[in-house]
């Protein structure tokens, strides 16, 4: 008979530092070490360092949505208590964005009236200090009218017959610098729109790209086991691991599938969203329902 194990319940979490105080909770209740956490993670499909977690675990601020899903999924959670648990963490985590303070605008700029006040003060300034060095060199040559023999300058032209150095470039130093490839620059990945938990029952779907349960559905759940695409189109794609937005990219769109059946708790799916985005869905609970966690990029 397998052991119970105590469940703690988030909806008593109205902070982030209480929500990670009942995270530290569960890990303590479920009497796994942070390797075996690692472990049972790992087969429910999530890649949960421990140094990550203990961090994580040490902090006043949200984890990320990875961190909290694999740490309940390893420590006997089932897909609705997850659910739970993520409704409140995302209701937190805009709750902490909105809180953020707005940056301050830098200070106002001189503005043109008086950038030419100035610059007629400068103006003034500099005119009046070269009076005052013009006169001096007028007292100067009045009171010192005497030529004074000085040594010859030497000349500065080129001897007859000598070349003078050239600034050009050499050949060898044109094709050099014309082989050299023009800078790239790398593209850089695009952002997260959404990370969501969505529990689907059968005939159930989410649209990806607005979170809504009505609309443009994008997957509809066939069975506890079971998504397709609501549109009939070709959409899904089972992937071996936790897929990269590049990987996901990669796929033809043409050689996707329109239903997928036989999902369990670890596995990993691409979707083509109605929006023409990609999504990446994590199968976290399967049954009478099935729970899905999901990252859709822009």
């Amino acid at each position: 008979m397998a052991a119970k194990h105590r469940q703690q319940d988030p909806t008593g979490a109205s902070t982030p530092e209480q929500f990670v105080e009942l995270l530290r909770h569960v890990r303590a209740d479920s009497g796994l070490s942070f390797w075996e956490i690692q472990g049972r993670a790992h087969d429910r499909g999530y890649d949960l360092e421990p140094a990550a977690v203990v961090q994580a675990l040490g902090q006043p601020t949200l984890p990320s949505w990875q961190i909290v899903v694999g740490l309940l999924a390893a420590c006997h959670y089932d897909s609705m208590q997850i659910d739970a648990w993520m409704r409140i963490y995302h209701e937190l985590n805009a709750a902490q964005r909105q809180a953020e303070p707005a940056i301050e605008p830098p200070p106002p700029r001189r503005g043109p009236a008086a950038a030419s006040r100035w610059t007629y003060r400068h103006g003034l300034l500099i005119a009046a200090a070269a009076a005052v060095v013009t006169l001096a060199l007028l007292v100067v040559s009045r009171w010192d009218t005497t030529p004074v023999a000085g040594p010859a300058s030497p000349s500065t032209a080129p001897a007859s017959g000598t070349e003078a150095p050239s600034a050009k470039t050499s050949p060898a130093q044109q094709a050099v610098a014309a082989t050299q490839p023009p800078p790239t620059t790398a593209p850089a990945p695009s952002a997260a729109l959404r990370t969501a938990t969505a529990t689907l029952a059968s005939g159930q779907g989410v649209d990806l790209d607005t979170g809504q349960a009505s609309g443009d559905l994008d997957i509809v759940a066939d069975s506890g086991t079971s998504l397709k695409a609501a549109d009939h189109g070709k959409r899904l794609e089972r992937m071996s691991g936790m897929p990269s937005q590049q990987a996901c990219q990669s796929l033809s769109t043409a050689r996707l599938d329109r239903d997928i059946t036989g999902l369990a708790p670890g596995q990993w799916l691409c979707v083509h969203t109605s929006g023409g985005r990609w999504a990446r869905l994590n199968i976290t609970g399967t049954g009478e329902a099935i729970t899905v966690s999901y990252l859709v990029w822009t």
